[in-house]
């Protein structure tokens, strides 16, 4: 595991620069570094109509530019993210050497930590804690094949990947020099705690595609499964709800879409 997020989106932008100031001093003991990034668009899921072609986003808007604010760890692991309209928590490996990462409960429970502190800050501004419209946790997974340390060609994705199909024997390509891979699942609404019967809360994303490992310039696989789910509710335990069959689908979907193979090298059982 290379990198974790867990994301909470509100229905409305509150988080202006009073309110990054006055978090950044309730944090800045266990998270001292910042640094300012571009703002992400809106997170949605729609499904009544086919996915949008990439393309550039417009914006004409009155309102104040307030960045994306990254506040970091002393050793860059750990970052909380806030703009306007969102709060972030993620974890990222910056050694390549530890191997573990915090499990999920661990991120949540610091997600809830930090959505308190927000909230005494809107006290403070004399705001509430917007509805919550959206969550999302991503987990980004670099994949390296035993014996394909040949920077020159990356593995099949076929043996990492089981909805990939290997080449044929008799094929007049040779092997691809890498692949990519993008795939979407609707996450059905029963699987939503309190959601009413109708279209689906959510998705499940996996995007797979070739790079290298800094240390030594091994080739891998960054396999990367993001599921976004509307919370039946506006409220804050609505989204852990939310947070927790994202978490489940990632977590299952990532045994489900990988082969028996890499599951023998992991260590992992097979059902």
């Amino acid at each position: 595991m290379n990198e974790v997020a867990l994301t909470v989106q509100f229905a409305q932008p509150v988080i202006d620069l009073d309110a990054l100031g006055l978090f950044g001093a309730r944090v800045r003991k266990q998270l001292p570094g910042r640094q300012a990034q571009p703002l992400l668009p809106p997170m949605e899921e729609t499904f009544d109509l086919m996915p949008p072609a990439p393309g550039f986003e417009i914006r004409f808007d009155n309102a104040p530019l307030v960045p994306r604010t990254w506040f970091l760890s002393p050793d860059g692991e750990q970052i909380v993210q806030l703009q306007p309209d969102r709060m972030s928590v993620n974890w990222r490996d910056v050694s390549e050497d530890k191997g573990d990462y915090p499990r999920y409960d661990r991120i949540r429970t610091r997600l809830e930590e930090l959505l308190s502190v927000l909230e005494i800050v809107l006290s403070e501004l004399d705001r509430p804690l917007p509805a919550i419209n959206m969550c999302e946790a991503s987990y980004v997974n670099p994949i390296q094949l035993p014996g394909s340390e040949d920077a020159r060609q990356h593995p099949d994705l076929a043996k990492i990947i089981n909805r990939v199909r290997g080449r044929p024997r008799n094929a007049f390509l040779p092997d691809a020099e890498d692949a990519q891979l993008q795939v979407r699942w609707r996450i059905p609404a029963e699987e939503l705690p309190g959601a009413p019967e109708g279209p689906p809360v959510g998705r499940l994303h996996l995007q797979a595609g070739p790079g290298l490992r800094p240390r030594g310039n091994v080739p891998i696989y960054v396999v990367t499964m993001t599921a976004r789910v509307k919370p039946a509710g506006g409220s804050v335990s609505n989204a852990w709800d939310a947070l927790d069959v994202a978490h489940k689908w990632i977590v299952l979907g990532f045994t489900d879409v990988t082969t028996s193979a890499m599951h023998k090298i992991w260590g992992m059982k097979d059902k």
